[in-house]
């Protein structure tokens, strides 16, 4: 197979594959590329950014009354916007529950905006 992308490569595209090249392990450890980390059948969000929606929960789970409603909202949205495009929907569940969700729901209401969540 690799000779055959080597002869592609030299006879169509004037390329030469250089002598030390490295096949990346794609099934151990998946691409990292924009936020996800890509493998063959499943998409996951990067780690660090994993951690920090976790740590963003926790803060508003502490401090949700000494914060603005965008605080919150856009807080819990953005990260959200994230998960939705991988296979995300275990961490999302987790992590918003019920408790968040009732905080946002209070706050979309005190404030007049449209709560997010509700179709969640």
């Amino acid at each position: 197979m690799f000779e055959d992308v080597q002869e592609y490569l030299s006879a169509n595209l004037n390329l030469v594959v250089k002598s030390n090249y490295q096949t990346f392990p794609v099934d151990k450890r998946g691409i990292d590329f924009l936020g996800y980390r890509f493998f063959h059948d499943y998409t996951l969000l990067r780690k660090s950014i994993a951690q920090r929606f976790k740590a963003k929960i926790l803060k508003i789970r502490q401090g949700w009354k000494n914060m603005r409603p965008s605080q919150i909202v856009n807080g819990i949205m953005s990260y959200w916007g994230w998960m939705k495009y991988g296979n995300c929907l275990n961490l999302a569940k987790k992590h918003i529950d019920k408790e968040i969700r009732q905080i946002v729901a209070e706050t979309c209401k005190a404030n007049g905006i449209k709560n997010p969540l509700r179709r969640l």
